[in-house]
């Protein structure tokens, strides 16, 4: 089961999450972030999208596929503009994960009992080094989930949203969250995230950054249900 969706500042957004079916029961996953916002920040994104799409097919190893995607994209982003992103394939016969993150917030495993930690693999932002020190910081995460495992992926505009008082929302805010809502499925999971951030906020403020979210939910199936994914822009 996945949920998913993204929430502009601005009218064009600098985040995005895409999946895609791979051979063999693997699905791909990404959440992606520019350093920036606006009409920049989009065009950046849907390289990419673009390469994402392409490359994932053929090479779909994370450090083998963000090493090419900082090197294709590196060569466009402008000076002092980079990506973050983590991107993991999941095995959706045996519950195998294998995850990277490039400067991206860390990615959380939450089991069936509401356990929940924050994987702080190593990664530099994407655009960051352009020669060998990015591919030799990158460090791969392997794990396997159990049946109703979560995982929980996200950008900074969650953690980082700020209510009247100036207070961020913070990692322990969503921790909590995501293990008071564990009874749920990956789309209850994701509203309680969604509406928990915006009753912090305020719910009739604008954020102050993108702000996306993606829940993979694992159930010991052979076969990946479709779930819910949806998309939001405002």
């Amino acid at each position: 089961n996945l949920a998913a969706s993204s929430v502009a500042a601005r009218e064009v957004g600098g985040d995005y999450f895409d999946v895609l079916e791979l051979d063999e029961g693997e699905l791909a996953f990404i959440v992606a972030d520019v350093s920036g916002k606006g009409t920049s920040a989009a065009f950046y994104m849907a390289e990419m999208q673009g390469i994402f799409q392409a490359v994932a097919r053929i090479e779909s190893a994370p450090d083998i596929f963000l090493g090419y995607t900082n090197r294709a994209l590196g060569e466009s982003l402008e000076k002092n503009i980079f990506v973050t992103a983590v991107y993991g394939i999941l095995n959706c016969h045996s519950g195998s994960v294998s995850l990277a993150r490039a400067g991206h917030t860390p990615a959380i495993l939450v089991d069936a009992s509401g356990n929940a930690k924050l994987l702080h693999s190593e990664g530099l932002g994407i655009g960051l080094d352009r020669g060998e020190l990015f591919g030799d910081v990158l460090e791969v995460e392997h794990l396997t989930l159990n049946p109703d495992d979560l995982l929980v992926l996200y950008t900074d505009g969650v953690v980082e949203s700020r209510n009247h008082e100036g207070e961020e929302f913070g990692y322990d805010r969503l921790l909590q969250t995501v293990q008071a809502a564990r009874n749920e499925d990956a789309q209850g999971v994701h509203d309680a995230i969604r509406q928990t951030v915006d009753e912090f906020v305020g719910t009739n403020e604008p954020y102050g950054d993108d702000l996306t979210l993606m829940i993979i939910e694992w159930h010991g199936c052979e076969t990946l249900s479709s779930g819910t994914a949806q998309t939001s822009l405002s």
